[in-house]
Parts: C-alpha cells; structure tokens; sequence
C-alpha cells in the first residue's frame, strides 16, 4: 500500500527535548511502521531546525520526494 500525507511537520518540546509531530506526519510515520510505502508532502526551511527536520524524516524511512526545501519565511 502506498500512501501520501501533505500538511506541516510540528517540534513539540516537552521537558526540553524536541519531538517531531504533527497530525498527518504521525499518520504517515505509523502507517511506514505498518509497511505502507509512505510519502509527506511538505515544505521545510533551510535551516538548521529544517535539517533536523529532513533527517528525523529520512531516518524514520519516509520518502522525501516531495519535500520541498524553502528559503523564505
């Protein structure tokens, strides 16, 4: 099964650790844990919170073909 998610990746900080989230992102990360070929549609900046984004996506086996990476605000 393949699926697709769009919307915004959410950091959480609780008792000081980051933790990456959001809605449809963690719809698409435990649907990857079921086996689903999973994508997220979004737009991150390129930035240093942005790269920490790409990573924990990349690391968690979600297909970044569309991710877009953004300079602007």
């Amino acid at each position: 099964m393949k699926i697709l998610g769009f919307g915004a990746v959410l950091w959480d900080e609780i008792r000081g650790e980051l933790n990456i989230g959001g809605a449809v992102f963690n719809l698409i990360a435990h649907s990857k844990k079921l086996g689903a070929e999973a994508y997220f549609l979004t737009a991150i900046g390129n930035d240093e919170l942005g790269n920490k984004t790409f990573d924990g996506i990349k690391s968690m086996n979600i297909h970044t073909d569309f991710i877009k990476r953004v300079n602007e605000p």
